[in-house]
């Protein structure tokens, strides 16, 4: 008498189709953040700062490299704004953006908000400040966010400035205003260096700057008056 088939419970075929339906949330968003990386590790800079002369990846072109991987791979992240700081005397808008990060076709989501701070100034020659601050603000938290979790690559390390030659060449005013970010916020970690970049963004907005995507493109200049900061501040 031949044998009755057996045919698979549903709960096992969808285990072997797709193996995180037994994971944690938190596990399963990181297979899906692991394949949106594996997809996308890189962002071209097509545009360009001709005031302070530096390409960097504009938002658009972040966007245009990952919308399509997260599309494919389900993950879906949704900004609130958290906080919005009043203009300050540089007329600088800080803003938090709270973002939740969810895996749609499965219903994980980021047990933790995740969390991103950016900096907008819109001040013209005049003196005047203009309303576009707070939307510059939200531009760079939104850019922080995506550049940190998928972990891209732009071609430039924001702790970098080594020569073709190998050699550091370094602004002596740069070396200054680096050694004291670095004696308030030492180590080697991601979180390390996300704190020194914050601490630079802030003395930048003290002077009335607008944030930089790395230390290296910020001018000669700005150093210069970076350093006056810091020695108004060791003398405090």
């Amino acid at each position: 008498m031949p044998k009755k088939k057996v045919e698979p419970k549903e709960d096992a075929k969808a285990e072997a189709q797709n193996p995180e339906v037994k994971m944690s949330h938190e596990q399963a968003i990181s297979v899906y953040i692991n394949r949106v990386m594996t997809d996308v590790g890189y962002v071209q800079k097509k545009d360009e700062n001709k005031f302070q002369k530096y390409k960097y990846a504009g938002e658009g072109a972040l966007l245009a490299a990952l919308r399509p991987a997260m599309v494919r791979h389900g993950l879906v992240l949704i900004p609130s704004v958290e906080n919005v700081s009043p203009i300050d005397e540089y007329g600088n808008t800080t803003v938090t953006i709270e973002y939740t990060l969810t895996h749609a076709p499965t219903g994980a989501v980021w047990p933790k908000p995740l969390r991103a701070v950016g900096v907008g100034n819109d001040r013209n020659s005049k003196g005047g400040v203009g309303d576009k601050g707070l939307y510059k603000a939200i531009t760079g938290a939104n850019k922080y966010m995506l550049f940190k979790l998928f972990q891209l690559e732009t071609g430039d390390d924001a702790e970098k400035t080594d020569t073709e030659e190998g050699k550091t060449e370094q602004n002596p005013d740069m070396a200054k205003v680096m050694e004291y970010i670095r004696s308030i916020h030492s180590g080697s970690t991601e979180k390390d260096r996300k704190d020194r970049m914050e601490l630079l963004h802030h003395m930048l907005a003290q002077k009335g700057f607008d944030p930089v995507e790395s230390h290296t493109h910020v001018t000669g200049s700005q150093w210069s008056q970076l350093l006056t900061l810091v020695t108004e501040l060791k003398n405090v």
